[in-house]
C-alpha cells in the first residue's frame, strides 16, 4: 500500500492465529510494532501509533473476545464495534472507525492466512 493507506511488511501467519512481526504503517495511518501471537488469542505487544491513528500499547485478549486493555488513541480516536473472535482466526465484524483512521468492515480470517472482505477505509487512509 502506497500513501496514506496501510502498509503491512514482513508479516507472518503462525499456526491457528494471526502473527503481525515487523509491519509498518506510513503516514496518517496504522503502525503495529513487534506484535506478537500468543496461542489462540490476539496479542498486541508494544505497537505504536504515528500522527491520527492508532495507539494499542498492552493491549490482550481475553477468551473468545476481544479485549482491549490500556489501550491509547491520539487525535482521532478508534471505535471497536460488535468485535468478535471466532475459532482459530481473527474475525472483526461491524467495526468502525471514526475521523481519520481505519475503517474495517466485514472483515474475515479464511484457514491459515489472512482475507480481508469486504474492508473499507475512509478519510486520509
Amino acid at each position: 500500500m502506497d500513501g496514506q493507506g496501510l502498509a503491512l511488511r514482513n508479516s507472518e501467519m503462525d499456526g491457528q492465529g494471526l502473527a503481525l512481526r515487523n509491519s509498518e504503517m506510513d503516514g496518517q495511518g496504522l503502525a503495529l510494532r513487534n506484535s506478537e501471537m500468543d496461542g489462540q488469542v490476539l496479542a498486541l505487544r508494544n505497537s505504536e501509533m504515528d500522527e491520527q491513528g492508532l495507539a494499542l500499547r498492552n493491549s490482550e485478549m481475553d477468551g473468545q473476545g476481544l479485549a482491549l486493555r490500556n489501550s491509547q488513541m491520539d487525535g482521532e480516536v478508534l471505535a471497536l464495534r460488535n468485535s468478535e473472535m471466532d475459532g482459530q482466526g481473527l474475525a472483526l465484524r461491524n467495526s468502525e472507525m471514526d475521523g481519520q483512521g481505519l475503517a474495517l468492515r466485514n472483515s474475515e480470517m479464511d484457514g491459515q492466512g489472512l482475507a480481508l472482505r469486504n474492508s473499507e477505509m475512509d478519510g486520509q487512509d
